[in-house]
């Protein structure tokens, strides 16, 4: 009589996104215990295509991306291979970059999408250092301005 094919279990299916999922990509995310499982067989199935697997070795290694929190990183590296599944309409992706300092008390990542711009502040230091450059902006794009000038020669 032939075994029943049932649901997998979580370990099983834990397992398998192990086997599936390049090491550089698991090691450089870490364990991201946050996300939970469902969303690790998303990335799981996303790698399962070669080109994929190699975009997310590639952007797991970039600047900045050791520097979030795991499941940051997780999340950050998920949404960039959904985005790179195919042509978007404009054809514009979302550049991230991520920053910390070597104490990791504020954890920044920046994107850049078309005419907009956000950032995001976050870890211990995250939301006062929010605070601190919503109080400085003025002095903050009178520098901005200034270096546009000096740069340009103007």
């Amino acid at each position: 009589m032939a075994k029943e094919k049932g649901p997998r279990t979580s370990p099983s299916r834990m397992l398998s996104v192990v086997e599936t999922v390049p090491d550089a990509v698991l090691e450089a995310v870490g364990a991201a215990k946050g996300v939970g499982r469902d969303r690790w067989e998303d990335l799981k199935k996303l790698v399962q295509v070669p080109a994929n697997a190699v975009r997310a070795v590639g952007f797991a290694s970039s600047e900045g991306f050791a520097a979030m929190q795991s499941d940051e990183r997780f999340t950050l590296l998920l949404n960039f291979l959904r985005s790179s599944k195919g042509p978007k309409k404009g054809g514009r992706g979302v550049k991230a970059k991520a920053w910390a300092p070597a104490d990791k008390s504020v954890s920044v990542t920046a994107k850049a999408n078309g005419k907009a711009f956000t950032l995001a502040l976050k870890a211990k230091d995250g939301p006062r250092f929010g605070g601190w450059i919503s109080e400085n902006l003025e002095q903050l794009y009178l520098a901005f301005r200034e270096s546009e000038k000096t740069a340009t020669g103007d």
